[in-house]
């Protein structure tokens, strides 16, 4: 790499558009790869793969409907749905709201759009 000094002010910010756009690009490509990392990690439970699920789904949900979703990958009782929300909330991977609501929990880097 040249001396920056040797840079005019429109190629300073050329050169600065160019790292911004590789900086950029690969956050992109490391926060997709742990997402599909971590989509195939999940399958190997049911109980991880109805969390990522939610996860992906973004917002909070109703019991009802994250049981509908459980429902969708062989999960058919509430007695069953219910000890896996509560044992999300007991490992910090989601928040029951006082609306009822239950919010799934991500690190902020990964969080869904």
């Amino acid at each position: 790499m040249r001396d920056l000094s040797e840079y005019s002010q429109e190629g300073l910010r050329g050169l600065l558009d160019d790292l911004l756009e590789q900086v950029f690009a690969e956050e992109k490509r490391r926060v997709d790869e742990t997402w599909e990392f971590l989509g195939r990690l999940c399958l190997l439970d049911r109980r991880c793969t109805l969390w990522y699920l939610l996860l992906r789904s973004g917002g909070s949900r109703r019991f009802n409907e994250i049981h509908a979703v459980a429902r969708s990958i062989g999960l058919r009782s509430h007695d069953s749905v219910s000890k896996y929300l509560d044992s999300y909330i007991e490992y910090g991977l989601t928040v029951k709201h006082q609306s009822g609501r239950y919010q799934m929990i991500a690190p902020r880097w990964l969080e869904p759009d």
